[in-house]
């Protein structure tokens, strides 16, 4: 499969196939690859520029300007505004996430069948597909030594508390603890969509295409019919040419920001309502602390040990970490202070969690030709929040912890674990939180019916025959988990289900 580039391109393209695929990360590249597998010509579209694995410097600002959407700070809107870092580029977010594997909790696939209209997604409905996609990305636990010792002291500090907790599960099997996850793996260990389901879908003749911006969907009264955008220079801005791709079945995989609004700009599937509201994103926040030993945390898995105890409450410890300029946003103090903790960098541990919202109400829209998103923090959500942040702070003091940095408004520092208490879960307002997010979810939900949801559990537009959508934007609630493994295994069901049902969707 050539993978096309701004630069290869030097006339309008007028393109057909089976089907295009909107979005090259989890969700397009799967269900690009598996079309292809079963027999169908596919046209795979991204907006982001190619980047190969050997083109990575495990540079922040590198990675920002390249891979990342926005440069990294699309935010948020709300008290307090939530950083919502995502991938752009070829493999989308899986190129730059931290490699976690979760399959979706049976739990939330219940309520989806009661309260969503999800018909036939369960857990065993699911689990030939999860099976398929985690053999192909090489998901296993994280193992030492690649985990390094920043994870051992999160595991000293579990173990004293006597916790539920261990090595997380990843798509990374030959991981050698770089620490660079989320600025492209440099040694392609981190079995992306970039390394697997793109390369493979190469043997199987799809035609990628890419710093691709789709402007329109193409329609035939309420049928899809193919869509059309121009190719742009990600770099210069400069437009190269204007394509149009005619195809039997449109697929979007833009993810949760990017679906909605190609919607909205088309005035397509708003019969519900649904159509960029509903938006989740697991908030997340997290603490540092200032070891007596070297931690040297950048020699480390730095999203590889989790916590358990209260993942059916919706909360659930994680671990992270980063380069200089990016933990010394979180570390407290001016002056001196300031500089005598960064000078204690190595001897820096971080821990972190994420919760599944619950109350939270959030959503994706345009304002004046711009993307706008909004998100209001609920009191619940806060609560649990501040509850999980403060199991964090134990964890980091039953480690040995000398003193430590939650992130919080009014508790810069705190010296021991005696100071925990003063944090009142019931008290603290979500503006006093710094909070990010990696997850944005639901923003075009499965819905029973054209008046609850925007597609249906087959992932077909209701209002729009032929418009399938496979991204994290279809899931009714968040999934109080990482969420990559789960798209994969949506799309990759899309997929057979468009093929079980070939005469309809690929008449000879």
């Amino acid at each position: 499969m050539p993978i096309f580039q701004a630069a290869d391109i030097r006339d309008d393209l007028d393109l057909s196939a089976d089907a295009v695929v909107v979005g090259s990360g989890a969700g397009g590249a799967v269900i690009a690859h598996e079309l292809a597998r079963l027999g169908h010509d596919v046209i795979l579209l991204e907006q982001g520029a190619y980047h190969p694995t050997s083109s990575f410097r495990s540079d922040p600002q590198w990675s920002f300007e390249n891979l990342y959407a926005q440069r990294g700070v699309t935010t948020a809107l709300g008290l307090p505004p939530v950083l919502i870092p995502h991938g752009e580029c070829v493999g989308g977010t899986t190129v730059i996430n931290s490699g976690t594997v979760f399959r979706v909790p049976g739990r939330i696939l219940s309520r989806w069948q009661a309260e969503h209209g999800a018909e036939g997604i369960s857990s065993s409905a699911l689990a030939p597909f999860y099976d398929v996609i985690e053999e192909r990305i090489g998901a296993t636990p994280a193992a030492w030594p690649a985990l390094g010792e920043l994870n051992r002291v999160i595991e000293r500090g579990v173990q004293k508390l006597g916790l539920r907790g261990g090595p997380l599960v990843r798509n990374a099997p030959h991981c050698v603890g770089c620490g660079a996850c989320v600025f492209g793996c440099p040694s392609g260990a981190k079995q992306s969509m970039l390394v697997t389901f793109i390369p493979a879908a190469d043997q199987l003749g799809v035609r990628l295409y890419s710093e691709a911006v789709v402007d329109r969907v193409l329609t035939a009264g309420s049928e899809a019919t193919g869509v059309a955008g121009r190719i742009v220079e990600r770099a210069s801005g400069t437009e190269r040419a204007r394509f149009t791709v005619r195809a039997r079945v449109v697929v979007l995989a833009a993810g949760a920001f990017g679906t909605p609004l190609l919607l909205e700009d088309n005035d397509l599937c708003g019969t519900s309502g649904a159509r960029g509201r509903h938006l989740h994103i697991h908030p997340a926040g997290g603490a540092l602390a200032r070891m007596p030993e070297t931690v040297a945390g950048w020699r480390a898995i730095p999203q590889g040990y989790m916590v358990e105890d209260w993942a059916d409450e919706g909360i659930l410890l994680e671990g992270g970490f980063g380069p200089p300029g990016v933990v010394g946003l979180m570390v407290p103090g001016f002056g001196g202070a300031y500089q005598e903790r960064m000078r204690d960098y190595d001897r820096l541990a971080a821990f972190g969690l994420m919760v599944e919202d619950r109350d939270s109400v959030g959503s994706v829209t345009r304002l004046a030709g711009r993307p706008l998103i909004r998100y209001a923090l609920g009191r619940d959500d806060t609560r649990r929040l501040v509850f999980g942040w403060k199991q964090v702070l134990r964890i980091l003091f039953a480690a040995g912890a000398v003193e430590a940095y939650p992130a919080i408004q009014g508790f810069d520092v705190l010296h021991g674990p005696g100071e925990i208490d003063r944090i009142d879960e019931h008290a603290v307002a979500g503006r006093d939180l710094t909070l990010s997010a990696y997850h944005p979810m639901g923003t075009c939900r499965i819905g029973a019916n054209p008046r609850t949801g925007v597609v249906d559990a087959n992932l077909e537009a209701w209002d729009v025959r032929r418009l399938f959508v496979a991204d994290a934007s279809i899931f009714p609630t968040a999934l109080g988990v990482n969420p990559q493994a789960t798209i994969m295994a949506f799309a990759a069901r899309a997929a057979d289900y468009l093929h079980r049902n070939r005469d309809r969707y690929f008449p000879a």
